[in-house]
C-alpha cells in the first residue's frame, strides 16, 4: 500500500479486517450516514482511518468505520501507529475534559465508549489520503 518515511520511522497504510477494530468513542450517525452515501457515490475509499497497532483501537475514524459496516465492507485502509509514540498526541474536544491514551485504550478495549468528540489526536506527521475502489474492500466471492 502506502509506506510513509517519517524521519527514521515507517508509517505503513494497509487494509486491515474491520471484524478486529475497536472504537474507543461513540459517533454522529447523521455524519457517518453522509458518509455511507458519498462512498457509495463516488465508489473509492479515500481516507485511511488510524489504529493502535497493539490492540487495534481506533483512535481516529469512528464515523468511517461505522460507515464501512453499514457499506457491508471486510476491509478498511488504515495507517497502523504506534500509540505510546510521542508523534501521536492526545486532547480532547471538549474544554475541562482531560483524558489520557490509557483512558483511550481501556475505552476499546471493554466496549464502554467515551461520548463522541471526546478525544482529539494529533499527529506529528503528514497523513496521505489513498483512492481504494470499494470492491476491493470486500471478500472475493470465490475466496
Amino acid at each position: 500500500m502506502i509506506t510513509l518515511n517519517v524521519g527514521i520511522k515507517q508509517i505503513e497504510t494497509c487494509l486491515v479486517d474491520i471484524s478486529g477494530l475497536k472504537p474507543h468513542e461513540d459517533h454522529d450517525f447523521q455524519h457517518s450516514a453522509g458518509l455511507v452515501k458519498a462512498i457509495r457515490h463516488s465508489r473509492y475509499w479515500t481516507t485511511p482511518i488510524i489504529i493502535d497497532q497493539h490492540t487495534g483501537v481506533i483512535l481516529d475514524g469512528h464515523h468511517r468505520f461505522a460507515a464501512a459496516k453499514k457499506l457491508d465492507l471486510d476491509r478498511i485502509p488504515a495507517f497502523v501507529v504506534n500509540y505510546d509514540d510521542s508523534d501521536v498526541t492526545l486532547s480532547s474536544w471538549r474544554d475541562g475534559v482531560f483524558i489520557t491514551k490509557d483512558d483511550v485504550i481501556r475505552a476499546g478495549t471493554t466496549g464502554e465508549l467515551m461520548p463522541k468528540k471526546t478525544s482529539r489526536h494529533a499527529f506529528s506527521f503528514p497523513l496521505p489520503s489513498c483512492r481504494i475502489s470499494i470492491d476491493e474492500l470486500r471478500k472475493s466471492e470465490a475466496a
